[in-house]
């Protein structure tokens, strides 16, 4: 009972399309694959973000002003044909994701060329000891901060023997001080 002009898939490759020269507008749920191929094109972008990741993902490109919000939990039609209608009519929906997108692809260097400076820098620096994780020289008690932790309950180890001291001394002085 569809439109001759409408066809049904059980998959499309969403990179694909999003980079088809045709496409406006992206509806997104907001993962993290889809804002970021959508961004890599140049689509604007209408959001309903479910959950927490993807209501994070939201607010960077809602601020990035690539995309309008729709409450993923209380929406109506009219809230998505308003923000499609928005994100059509206002050109600077698509200049600002056309603008991130020129920031995307645009590459000073290869990654092939980059991979190789990486490697050629490894090899100059005798292994970049510099750039290794801190954590594999430690000991174990120190990467887990189990010297420190020791040292802190020594410290109140000490504040409670002394409390318990002090007072031990002053019920001694009062029963003392009672009998007499």
């Amino acid at each position: 009972n569809l439109l001759k002009n409408v066809k049904t898939f059980s998959w499309v490759p969403q990179n694909d399309i999003l980079g088809h020269k045709k496409l406006d507008l992206f509806i997104t749920h907001c993962g993290s694959n889809g804002i970021y191929e959508g961004a890599y094109h140049g689509v604007p972008m209408l959001g309903m973000a479910g959950t927490m990741e993807q209501r994070l993902n939201v607010i960077r490109i809602v601020k990035a002003g690539i995309e309008i919000k729709v409450n993923f939990f209380k929406f109506s039609s009219n809230d998505i044909v308003d923000g499609v209608k928005m994100l059509l009519s206002d050109s600077r929906y698509k200049e600002n994701a056309q603008r991130i997108s020129k920031t995307l692809k645009d590459k000073k260097i290869s990654s092939k060329d980059k991979i190789v400076d990486w490697i050629e820098y490894v090899v100059d620096t005798g292994g970049a000891h510099h750039l290794k994780v801190q954590g594999e020289t430690l000991w174990f008690y120190e990467l887990y901060n189990l010297d420190v932790f020791a040292f802190i309950m020594l410290i109140l180890y000490v504040i409670y023997r002394l409390l318990k001291y002090i007072i031990t001394r002053m019920r001694r002085l009062n029963a003392k001080t009672k009998c007499d």
